[in-house]
């Protein structure tokens, strides 16, 4: 936000001296032409920053812990986790056993624990911040880490028949 009122004051500067400059006898269009004309290029300047500078983002905050629930996959061993066509599907441990989806890409490892410790699925923030040049204008990244007892991931395959 401080470049946007450094660029107003400039603009404002500009003008003035624009205005001084064509004191002279001159129509009223041409006038309000010399006198929009800093600001106008001030405005695109700013823009063209703040559409192509690179978005910065705070540091990594962890912002929530669900406990997962195990389920049993084919009646043959228990499982906390299945990964299905590019999404991971966690059942919580909230007492309503309720399956949450998370995107391949949002999840960004898995850490496998022993057996005697909780699974769980770990929620870490990214949020956009202000910059010297302009508001935040992107999304938050949000990212998962699942820490699961190993060989407690399900693969599943969906197979297509084709004629």
């Amino acid at each position: 936000m401080i470049i946007l009122g450094v660029f107003v004051v400039l603009a404002i500067i500009l003008t003035w001296f624009v205005v001084k400059a064509t004191r002279e006898e001159r129509s009223e269009v041409s006038r309000a032409t010399e006198i929009g004309m800093p600001i106008q290029i001030l405005g695109a300047i700013f823009i063209m920053i703040w559409a192509f500078a690179p978005q910065q983002y705070e540091e990594i905050k962890f912002e929530t812990e669900y406990e997962l629930a195990s389920f049993n996959v084919n009646d043959k061993y228990d499982a906390y986790v299945t990964l299905d066509n590019g999404t991971y599907i966690c059942y919580l441990n909230d007492g309503t056993n309720k399956p949450m989806t998370y995107p391949v890409n949002m999840v960004s490892s898995v850490v496998y624990i022993e057996d005697n410790e909780t699974p769980k699925i770990c929620e870490y923030v990214q949020e956009c911040k202000w910059t010297w040049y302009a508001p935040p204008a992107g999304k938050d990244i949000v990212t998962y880490v699942l820490y699961i007892p190993e060989g407690s991931l399900f693969y599943a395959s969906v197979q297509e028949q084709f004629e």
